[in-house]
């Protein structure tokens, strides 16, 4: 005998977000799970995480980083890949917020649609204070990409540079080498730099380490950053070469 099910006529709003670059340590998950789980009971919360075959779940972050201790896992159990929030008040509520190493994604459910997007709002802010940048926004250039192309414009510039040497016969000074070769390593790193400080971090046991300061510049002020080392080496080749052909 099948049983049949009835359904309740009724209307849910769903906001659904997702975010990259998210520098998520233990204390901005807690303030981002505590928000989301705001007004819902208590033992409708289950936050959980995923170690190779197994999930371990519990209702608190603090109970479940110390369950992961304590279990016998494989590998660093202070370096977690995966956290979920899932917290389900009937039809009234529901909201889940799953972090990895590359992104962060909210989903809200509710019948009352200005708990949804209150709850959205709230969240967002938390997640953008934490470094994350919406998916689907429409962005301008980052300063990362910026940097980028400034490395590949520096390197089509010295291979121009090094090709009209070659092409005119004519022996390049050592500071002019020099120079070339100093600015091209200093573009390289500090696109590294920039790069490596933009990327998505998860630490649940541990605070997450501090922004490095040159993510608080601006585009301009990294662009003049990038000319003044290239100005100072450059002039620090010159005196070199000039030194040199003096002492000959």
């Amino acid at each position: 005998m099948v049983r049949m099910t009835t359904h309740q006529p009724g209307q849910q709003t769903e906001k659904r977000m997702v975010f990259k670059k998210c520098r998520l340590g233990r204390s901005e998950l807690e303030r981002i799970f505590a928000v989301a789980a705001e007004g819902i009971p208590a033992d409708a919360v289950v936050i959980s995480t995923q170690r190779d075959d197994t999930r371990f779940r519990h209702r608190t972050l603090e109970e479940l980083v110390d369950l992961v201790q304590q279990a016998q896992v494989a590998g660093d159990r202070t370096r977690w890949t995966n956290v979920q929030l899932a917290a389900v008040e009937g039809r009234q509520r529901y909201v889940t917020v799953s972090a990895d190493l590359e992104r962060a994604e909210i989903h809200l459910s509710g019948e009352d649609a200005t708990w949804v997007y209150g709850q959205a709002a709230r969240l967002e802010l938390l997640l953008k204070g934490a470094g994350g940048v919406a998916a689907e926004k429409k962005r301008k250039k980052a300063p990362g990409e910026i940097f980028m192309l400034m490395f590949i414009s520096v390197a089509l510039f010295n291979g121009l540079m090094l090709a009209g040497f070659v092409v005119t016969a004519q022996r390049p000074k050592a500071g002019e080498v020099a120079t070339l070769v100093a600015i091209q390593v200093i573009s390289g790193i500090l696109l590294w730099g920039h790069q490596r400080s933009h990327r998505a971090l998860l630490h649940v046991t541990a605070e997450a380490p501090p922004t490095a300061w040159w993510r608080r510049l601006t585009v301009m002020e990294l662009s003049g950053l990038a000319a003044a080392i290239g100005g100072v080496v450059a002039a620090a080749a010159a005196v070199a070469s000039a030194g040199a052909d003096f002492m000959k």
